[in-house]
Protein backbone atom coordinates (compact mmCIF):
# COMPACT_ATOMS: atom_id res chain seq x y z
CA UNK A 1 0.00 0.00 0.00
CA UNK A 2 1.11 3.44 -1.03
CA UNK A 3 1.18 6.04 1.38
CA UNK A 4 0.09 9.66 0.11
CA UNK A 5 2.58 12.86 0.20
CA UNK A 6 0.23 14.03 2.87
CA UNK A 7 0.49 11.17 4.92
CA UNK A 8 4.41 11.11 4.38
CA UNK A 9 4.03 14.90 5.61
CA UNK A 10 2.53 14.56 8.72
CA UNK A 11 4.65 10.92 9.67
CA UNK A 12 7.88 13.21 8.98
CA UNK A 13 6.84 16.06 11.53
CA UNK A 14 5.48 13.20 14.03
CA UNK A 15 9.02 11.83 13.99
CA UNK A 16 11.04 15.35 14.14
CA UNK A 17 8.43 16.16 17.45
CA UNK A 18 9.78 13.06 18.63
CA UNK A 19 13.64 12.42 17.81
CA UNK A 20 13.32 16.67 18.57
CA UNK A 21 11.54 17.20 21.23
CA UNK A 22 12.98 20.30 23.07
CA UNK A 23 13.67 21.93 19.71
CA UNK A 24 9.96 22.37 19.21
CA UNK A 25 9.15 23.06 22.74
CA UNK A 26 12.04 26.08 22.19
CA UNK A 27 10.13 26.97 19.13
CA UNK A 28 6.59 26.77 20.43
CA UNK A 29 7.45 28.99 23.32
CA UNK A 30 9.18 31.20 21.19
CA UNK A 31 5.80 31.57 18.87
CA UNK A 32 4.08 32.14 21.71
CA UNK A 33 5.97 34.93 23.30
CA UNK A 34 5.69 36.63 19.66
CA UNK A 35 1.98 36.35 19.78
CA UNK A 36 2.14 37.67 23.06
CA UNK A 37 3.85 41.10 22.33
CA UNK A 38 1.16 41.69 20.70
CA UNK A 39 -1.68 41.75 23.03
CA UNK A 40 -0.97 44.99 24.41
CA UNK A 41 -1.86 46.68 20.66
CA UNK A 42 -4.92 44.67 20.41
CA UNK A 43 -8.04 46.19 22.17
CA UNK A 44 -12.11 45.67 21.91
CA UNK A 45 -14.14 48.56 20.11
CA UNK A 46 -17.90 48.18 21.58
CA UNK A 47 -18.63 51.65 20.21
CA UNK A 48 -22.08 50.91 18.11
CA UNK A 49 -20.11 53.09 15.14
CA UNK A 50 -17.81 50.35 15.02
CA UNK A 51 -19.97 48.21 13.01
CA UNK A 52 -20.47 50.86 10.57
CA UNK A 53 -18.20 51.70 7.67
CA UNK A 54 -16.04 54.89 7.86
CA UNK A 55 -17.81 56.17 5.03
CA UNK A 56 -21.56 55.91 6.24
CA UNK A 57 -23.67 58.86 5.78
CA UNK A 58 -25.47 58.22 8.84
CA UNK A 59 -21.50 58.33 10.68
CA UNK A 60 -20.43 61.17 7.98
CA UNK A 61 -23.22 63.34 9.45
CA UNK A 62 -22.41 62.60 13.13
CA UNK A 63 -19.02 63.44 13.07
CA UNK A 64 -19.97 66.46 11.39
CA UNK A 65 -22.19 67.53 14.36
CA UNK A 66 -19.96 66.90 16.49
CA UNK A 67 -17.40 68.73 15.42
CA UNK A 68 -18.94 71.42 14.28
CA UNK A 69 -21.08 71.90 17.58
CA UNK A 70 -19.48 69.18 19.94
CA UNK A 71 -22.94 67.51 20.13
CA UNK A 72 -22.02 64.18 20.74
CA UNK A 73 -25.45 63.02 22.73
CA UNK A 74 -29.30 63.91 21.99
CA UNK A 75 -30.07 67.26 22.92
CA UNK A 76 -32.76 67.50 25.76
CA UNK A 77 -34.43 70.46 26.54
CA UNK A 78 -36.50 71.25 30.03
CA UNK A 79 -39.58 72.85 31.33
CA UNK A 80 -39.46 73.75 34.96
CA UNK A 81 -42.22 75.18 36.64
CA UNK A 82 -41.94 75.19 40.64
CA UNK A 83 -45.83 76.65 41.36
CA UNK A 84 -48.27 73.78 42.73
CA UNK A 85 -49.04 71.95 39.36
CA UNK A 86 -45.49 71.71 38.18
CA UNK A 87 -45.42 71.77 34.34
CA UNK A 88 -49.16 70.35 34.01
CA UNK A 89 -50.80 73.63 33.53
CA UNK A 90 -52.44 74.95 30.44
CA UNK A 91 -49.67 77.62 29.93
CA UNK A 92 -46.54 75.01 30.47
CA UNK A 93 -47.98 72.57 28.39
CA UNK A 94 -48.65 75.60 25.99
CA UNK A 95 -44.79 75.77 26.07
CA UNK A 96 -44.42 72.08 25.63
CA UNK A 97 -46.50 71.73 22.58
CA UNK A 98 -45.19 75.15 20.94
CA UNK A 99 -41.08 73.52 21.97
CA UNK A 100 -41.90 70.85 20.25
CA UNK A 101 -43.51 72.16 17.37
CA UNK A 102 -40.21 74.93 17.40
CA UNK A 103 -37.68 72.25 17.86
CA UNK A 104 -39.32 69.56 15.22
CA UNK A 105 -39.52 72.13 12.26
CA UNK A 106 -35.70 73.03 12.60
CA UNK A 107 -33.57 72.29 9.78
CA UNK A 108 -31.38 69.00 10.23
CA UNK A 109 -34.00 67.66 13.07
CA UNK A 110 -35.40 64.63 12.58
CA UNK A 111 -38.75 65.55 13.30
CA UNK A 112 -39.79 61.71 14.07
CA UNK A 113 -36.98 61.84 17.02
CA UNK A 114 -38.55 64.40 18.92
CA UNK A 115 -40.24 62.99 21.80
CA UNK A 116 -42.36 65.14 24.50
CA UNK A 117 -45.72 64.89 26.35
CA UNK A 118 -47.12 66.56 23.08
CA UNK A 119 -45.60 64.19 21.02
CA UNK A 120 -46.45 60.69 23.38
CA UNK A 121 -49.34 58.29 23.19
CA UNK A 122 -50.89 56.84 26.21
CA UNK A 123 -51.39 53.47 26.35
CA UNK A 124 -54.01 51.91 28.67
CA UNK A 125 -55.66 48.25 29.05
CA UNK A 126 -59.22 47.72 27.68
CA UNK A 127 -61.37 44.61 27.70
CA UNK A 128 -61.43 44.93 24.13
CA UNK A 129 -57.41 44.89 24.08
CA UNK A 130 -55.99 48.66 24.66
CA UNK A 131 -56.27 51.93 23.66
CA UNK A 132 -53.99 54.21 22.28
CA UNK A 133 -54.47 58.17 22.95
CA UNK A 134 -52.29 61.20 22.28
CA UNK A 135 -51.77 62.64 25.96
CA UNK A 136 -53.08 65.63 24.37
CA UNK A 137 -54.04 66.82 20.75
CA UNK A 138 -54.42 70.41 21.75
CA UNK A 139 -52.96 72.08 24.47
CA UNK A 140 -55.28 72.28 27.89
CA UNK A 141 -57.01 75.37 27.75
CA UNK A 142 -58.21 75.42 31.49
CA UNK A 143 -56.47 73.71 34.81
CA UNK A 144 -59.23 70.91 34.33
CA UNK A 145 -57.94 69.75 31.28
CA UNK A 146 -54.10 70.18 32.51
CA UNK A 147 -55.25 67.97 35.92
CA UNK A 148 -56.61 64.90 33.43
CA UNK A 149 -53.22 64.77 31.38
CA UNK A 150 -51.50 64.49 34.85
CA UNK A 151 -53.48 61.79 36.10
CA UNK A 152 -53.17 60.07 32.73
CA UNK A 153 -49.23 60.45 32.60
CA UNK A 154 -49.24 58.94 36.58
CA UNK A 155 -51.31 56.29 35.80
CA UNK A 156 -48.91 55.62 33.02
CA UNK A 157 -46.07 55.76 34.75
CA UNK A 158 -47.39 53.65 37.77
CA UNK A 159 -47.58 51.01 35.22
CA UNK A 160 -44.29 51.08 33.69
CA UNK A 161 -42.70 51.60 37.16
CA UNK A 162 -45.08 47.92 38.41
CA UNK A 163 -43.74 46.26 35.12
CA UNK A 164 -39.93 47.02 35.88
CA UNK A 165 -40.03 45.98 39.36
CA UNK A 166 -41.81 42.67 38.08
CA UNK A 167 -39.35 42.09 36.15
CA UNK A 168 -36.75 43.18 38.57
CA UNK A 169 -35.17 46.02 36.67
CA UNK A 170 -35.20 49.41 38.35
CA UNK A 171 -37.51 51.92 37.12
CA UNK A 172 -36.62 54.67 34.45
Amino acid sequence: MQHSTKDSFIKQIATNIVTFPKAYVALSLLLMLTFFTALPQLYKDTRSDAFLANDNPALVYKERVKTQFGLSDPIVVAVVNTTANGVFNPQSLQLVDRLTEEISSLDNINSDRVTSLATENNITGTEEGMDVEAFFDDYPDNQQKADAIWERYLISLFIWESWFQKTNNLPL
